[in-house]
């Protein structure tokens, strides 16, 4: 009987994996893993406390040509939203370790934020 090999639990429970594009905004990611489930944007914002508002086009849309910057704890969030590692999405995403001021300063509560 052959042994079959196990995939690491994390990887078992995520349905998809989403992997950056080179260059692309933490915000295109994110709109990507959302239609990936089937989902607009907002589907999965909840896994972030935002200080901020995205961006939108005129009729309310919002703007994939956006870029948010996330906390580290939002980025260890979306690392396993994309199931990519956090290596890969530094490597991907230009803005990956640019932080606002709050999201890291000695008022930050380490939940995953996103500005």
């Amino acid at each position: 009987m052959l042994a079959v090999p196990q995939e690491p639990t994390a990887q078992r429970t995520r349905p998809f994996r989403v992997a950056p594009i080179a260059d692309e905004t933490t915000w295109s990611l994110l709109s990507r893993i959302a239609a990936r489930y089937g989902q607009e944007p907002g589907f999965i914002l909840g896994h972030w406390r935002w200080t901020n508002h995205q961006p939108r086009h005129p009729g309310g849309a919002l703007r994939a040509d956006a870029e948010v910057l996330l906390s580290p704890a939002g980025r260890t969030v979306l690392a396993g939203l994309s199931g990519a590692s956090e290596e890969t999405l530094r490597r991907a995403l230009p803005s990956w370790d640019n932080e606002e001021d709050g999201l890291s300063g000695p008022d930050a509560s380490g939940a995953p934020e996103g500005f």
